[in-house]
């Protein structure tokens, strides 16, 4: 299997410690990737990386040897890969890079690639952001005289526990022949892992900003949710994220820190805390969007609780772990508290279990 993989509108990161907190996607890409080499599939990055992340590619450490087999080509354009995998990222078309003494924009890149691949394409949306097809098509018609979904199968794949909610609120495909595919959330064994700390000093600790993928669109606000299982005097809870001032003012019982350095740094914050809420804001809840949050959480040694009202929830958290109030995030974690350490793991092993590694998950039927 060749794949050929860009990511829209941005560089790829791989150094999971030195990424952008800002930014989704380097706790999936860099384990992704490891899986696929595993798997014995042939990866060509075709989307520029930031300098930082070309020395991470070609000196990697011995924990990361498998990364010599990547290949890097910003030169050439894909053509005979099996398939065209799309990251999601920003649609932005001010965003630019140098190469070769010139400057291009990322955007170009994205159109230049789609417009000479024909065979199956997928846009990876493993978050909110969708990939504009209209805006793509009227360039690749106009630069090229190319029609993008001419000899193209185009693929939505995402993490969507209702799928159909989600359809019906992503506009940009309507009038496009694109198919939604729904994907398990996976992760690497080589990804970042914590043991189980014995006394964590906070009971909750989130990490995310103000707004769902920083989109200050109507119903993407998380300040209800945070309050309604964050905010009480008898937890200890904090957030780590960009907030706006007057927003914090809101509540009465969070410590804020303001965003992490870097997006390796969550695994580590997480190790001290007892658990965490996964909630998100209205209009994500209703498309039962599965986040990375949950996975890091259980792999930095905490106790994953779910608002219960997410969509679909109880295919990924079991029904004990489910939460509608505050008073039963505290019972439960006063629960937690009383169990050993090996309880503790048990619990965690049997949450993880919910999600495949990478490896695992059945790619020969979607790529």
């Amino acid at each position: 299997m060749k794949i050929a993989f860009i990511r829209l509108g941005l560089p790829i990161e791989l150094d999971l410690f030195s990424a952008s907190p800002f930014i989704l996607g380097t706790e999936i890409r860099l384990g992704l990737f490891r899986d696929w080499i595993k798997l014995g599939y042939d990866l060509t990055l075709y989307s520029p990386l930031k300098s930082k992340d070309l020395q991470f590619l070609f000196n990697p450490s011995l924990h990361e040897r498998w990364l010599k087999n990547v290949k890097y080509d910003i030169q050439n354009l894909p053509k005979t890969e099996d398939v065209l995998f799309i990251e999601m990222g920003v649609a932005n078309f001010m965003f630019a890079y140098n190469s070769g003494g010139k400057r291009f924009r990322y955007m170009d890149r994205i159109v230049d690639c789609i417009a000479n691949f024909e065979g199956k394409i997928i846009y990876y949306q493993h978050g909110i952001l969708p990939i504009p097809l209209g805006s793509i098509q009227s360039q690749a018609q106009r630069w090229h005289k190319v029609d993008i979904f001419k000899n193209r199968e185009w693929i939505i794949l995402h993490h969507y526990l209702n799928e159909e909610k989600a359809k019906s609120e992503l506009p940009e495909y309507k009038n496009f022949p694109v198919k939604f595919q729904f994907i398990p959330l996976g992760y690497s064994n080589q990804d970042p892992w914590f043991e189980i700390n014995p006394e964590p000093k906070w009971d909750l600790i989130f990490i995310g900003t103000q707004w769902d993928s920083a989109s200050k669109s109507k119903g993407q606000t998380r300040t209800a949710e945070i309050k309604k299982f964050y905010d009480h005097p008898q937890l200890l809870s904090a957030v780590f994220g960009k907030w706006e001032a007057e927003e914090v003012k809101k509540f009465g019982n969070i410590i804020f820190f303001g965003p992490t350095q870097n997006h390796g740094q969550a695994y580590e914050i997480w190790n001290r805390a007892w658990g965490c809420v996964w909630t998100t804001s209205p209009k994500i809840r209703g498309w039962g969007l599965v986040p990375t949050r949950p996975i890091m959480v259980l792999r930095a040694g905490g106790l994953l609780l779910a608002d219960g009202s997410i969509a679909n929830i109880n295919q990924v958290v079991e029904n004990q772990f489910l939460v509608n109030n505050i008073e039963q995030v505290i019972m439960k974690l006063e629960a937690q508290k009383k169990l050993s350490i090996s309880d503790r793991e048990k619990i965690r092993q049997s949450q993880l279990h919910k999600f495949p590694t990478w490896d695992k998950i059945k790619w020969q039927k979607i790529l």
